[in-house]
């Protein structure tokens, strides 16, 4: 999963500066383009949970992630939390994409 420019500027998606810095800190890069392709090493990633709100701009993201990590024989749930926009983080509906991280971890 990357980040591009087109998915920052449709309704529902992240703030530009705000995901740039924290996918830079997540895959520990100083530039995105240096940022791994997920989908593409998706073989080498644990159980994975992948939460998305269906108004999110990176739902096709989402989906392609969790269709990569199943191709790979990575066990992946795909949560799309109905009506959740990006960040949904902190909010009544984190509790629904819990709820799947454990049913995969007790799996």
């Amino acid at each position: 999963m990357t980040i591009d420019v087109e998915s920052l500027r449709r309704p529902g998606g992240p703030d530009r500066e705000l995901s740039a810095w924290s996918f830079r800190a997540w895959a520990r890069v100083g530039d995105l383009a240096d940022a791994p392709r997920l989908e593409l090493v998706a073989g080498r990633l644990p159980r994975t949970v992948v939460a998305v709100g269906t108004l999110d701009s990176l739902v096709p993201k989402a989906r392609n992630l969790a269709d990569a990590c199943k191709r790979a024989g990575v066990d992946c749930r795909l949560i799309e939390l109905d009506g959740a926009e990006h960040g949904f983080a902190g909010t009544d509906r984190m509790t629904e994409a819990l709820a799947a991280f454990g049913e995969l971890t007790r799996s």
